[in-house]
């Protein structure tokens, strides 16, 4: 009788465990590739030359440590990177891509001091890459809607900048790509990189990012289906109390934050905000749903392998966002819903 209860309470325990594992790992998206600037010019005129957060995503000497970290393994041989299709590159092949040849003009030290040409082997400066592009899966937990990345590789990113019309437009150019998912990694090894990335996922792939802080997704698989379920979850639980979510603007930035505490949106709240979304087609007033979110906007924390320059990230906050128009239907930028945080609230100095 007592083997009976044991068994019996093991197997309740396996399947909650079970279940709760699940509830978990819910899959949301299968595979996607998006950028991510670790610094970038202003794309919007008026903002040239004035450092702002989107400007500074990572702050300058875990900027600089990074890329000149990848820069110095990969052409001194230390790291391991792959093209596109996956295939290691050789030697040969990176130093085309990083090591460019120029010519300087000697004097010979004795008379009679007679010119010549000498051939140097130039390293691309590491401040040139400013983007990352991560090809990530992601998982969520459906209770508490926080999403988990499993990146399993990244490129660092060159810009070069032209101008399209009032925006700076860049060709993202990948240089190489850097594995991750290695399981033996050694606790000593991995680093804190940055406390808060500011991520904006868009889930509407663009061949050309005409308006960067709207596309910022170069290709998503077809989880349509995880996507709005996952939506319209988080949309029905924020507005009848299930998950507690805070306003859209509890943490703005890194070095703007500085609340001792965050309020909570009530129910109702979320749901007046919900329930005021104007057509400006229609000229009526309509319900937000989970068909008008566009992207995600995300604060994460970066950790990095020194060894291995694998990258992990996990989720501070997740901010549903849907695209914002004037009457003319030109797009003036993203307007999230709300915030769900996954730490308490800090001073950051």
């Amino acid at each position: 009788m007592k083997k009976s209860i044991i068994y019996t309470a093991l197997l309740f325990a396996f399947l909650h465990f079970n279940n709760a594992s699940k509830g978990q790992n819910q899959l949301l998206i299968k595979s996607i590739v998006y950028d991510v600037p670790i610094y970038s010019a202003s794309y919007y005129p008026e903002n040239e030359g004035v450092e702002v957060w989107v400007n500074n995503n990572l702050e300058p000497s875990k900027r600089c440590f990074l890329q000149q970290n990848i820069i110095n393994k990969v052409v001194n041989g230390k790291l391991e990177v792959y093209n596109e299709l996956g295939k290691k590159l050789s030697k040969t092949e990176v130093d085309k891509i990083l090591v460019s040849k120029d010519t300087i003009l000697r004097s010979r030290w004795e008379p009679p001091y007679s010119t010549y040409d000498t051939v140097l082997d130039v390293v691309m400066p590491s401040y040139r890459i400013n983007y990352l592009r991560f090809h990530e899966s992601w998982y969520y937990d459906m209770k508490s809607f926080k999403i988990k990345k499993v990146i399993s590789e990244y490129a660092p990113l060159i810009v070069n900048l032209i101008e399209s019309g009032s925006y700076k437009v860049g060709d993202r150019i990948p240089l190489f790509w850097i594995k991750c998912g290695n399981k033996i990694l050694k606790t000593d090894e991995i680093v804190l990189l940055s406390d808060l990335i500011s991520s904006t996922s868009s889930f509407i792939s663009s061949e050309k990012n005409l308006e960067p802080a709207r596309y910022t997704c170069i290709s998503i698989s077809n989880d349509t289906i995880n996507r709005l379920n996952y939506l319209s979850s988080l949309l029905t639980s924020a507005s009848n109390g299930s998950v507690k979510v805070k306003g859209w603007m509890a943490i703005e930035n890194f070095y703007d934050f500085t609340f001792d505490t965050v309020i909570e949106m009530k129910p109702s709240e979320v749901d007046e905000f919900l329930n005021a979304r104007h057509n400006v087609v229609t000229n009526k007033i309509e319900r937000i749903n989970e068909n008008d979110m566009e992207g995600i906007v995300f604060f994460e924390k970066w950790y990095i392998n020194k060894r291995t320059m694998e990258i992990q990230k996990k989720i501070v906050t997740v901010k549903p966002y849907l695209p914002s128009f004037d009457d003319t239907w030109k797009y003036r930028g993203n307007r999230c819903v709300f915030e769900l945080l996954f730490m308490k609230p800090f001073r950051c100095f």
